[in-house]
């Protein structure tokens, strides 16, 4: 009846979903900055080809940014899944337990009453 948790520490995980939102939201600060500082009077065609191509290389960024939070989130919501059914399973063992110290305690204190009576 070993109580071992099933899964690992998930912190590390959880670190690596939050520096994947922030590298997303430093990614929209960067594509936001382009697009106030562009200059459209200045723009040849060739430079508003590039530069529509450098939305597209930050928005493939953050694509990818997602897609591996996305799955470590699944990879989360799993972990957390099986540590909700094995904490439910810990707490029924414990409820068993308790159960069977209280019946063995009533044993014991009938036995000590009936050893109490009979030394009269």
């Amino acid at each position: 009846m070993a109580l071992a948790c099933p899964i690992g520490y998930t912190c590390p995980d959880i670190d690596e979903v939050i520096r994947s939102v922030k590298s997303v939201l430093e990614t929209t600060k960067v594509i936001k900055s382009k697009l106030e500082n562009v200059d459209e009077q200045k723009m040849s065609p060739n430079m508003w080809v590039e530069f529509i191509d450098s939305l597209k290389d930050e928005n493939y960024e953050i694509e990818g940014y997602l897609y591996s939070t996305e799955k470590k989130m699944e990879a989360l919501r799993d972990a957390n899944e099986k540590l909700r059914e094995w904490g439910l399973d810990a707490n029924n063992k414990v409820d068993e337990l308790e159960d069977k110290i209280t019946e063995l305690e009533e044993d014991i204190e009938g036995l000590n009453e009936a050893n109490a009576g009979a030394d009269l």
